[in-house]
């Protein structure tokens, strides 16, 4: 539901998928979107250099991984082929990927402190959010 947030006209936001069917995350199934987006990039059956090459080929300037860097290679050789100029992660991996294509991270100040960021416990820079990183429903909570 984040996206009924984006008003900036100035920023065209896409999101990415590798899903086996890629109308499941269009249409809000299982854990998908939760509204129509038109901007949707299908990832399925292209090797990494493919979906790198595809990123490029759309102009993505920053890509945000937004699965986690649990041990999933694709994620991992994709990124590290440079497919955006600006690459980070978000929301579904609180700790450090310790990876060099990683060039930052979207946390929270609690999740991530800056004194470990400051210690070398992180490779990737900060983007520390005021309050909590973790917000992917505004609904959620609520009661």
């Amino acid at each position: 539901s984040m996206l009924r947030f984006h008003t900036d006209p100035r920023l065209k936001v896409h999101w990415c998928t590798a899903a086996a069917d890629p109308a499941t995350v269009k249409d809000g199934v299982g854990g998908g979107l939760k509204q129509h987006w038109p901007h949707v990039i299908e990832l399925n059956g292209l090797t990494p250099a493919q979906a790198a090459a595809r990123l490029r080929e759309a102009g993505i300037g920053v890509l945000i991984d937004l699965d986690g860097w649990i041990g999933d290679e694709p994620p991992r050789r994709l990124m590290a082929l440079n497919p955006a100029p600006v690459r980070g992660h978000w929301l579904g991996w609180a700790g450090t990927t310790g990876d060099p294509s990683m060039q930052f991270m979207v946390t929270d100040g609690i999740t991530s402190p800056v004194h470990a960021y400051s210690a070398g416990y992180y490779s990737e820079r900060f983007v520390v959010l005021p309050r909590a990183y973790q917000l992917n429903d505004h609904v959620q909570g609520d009661s």
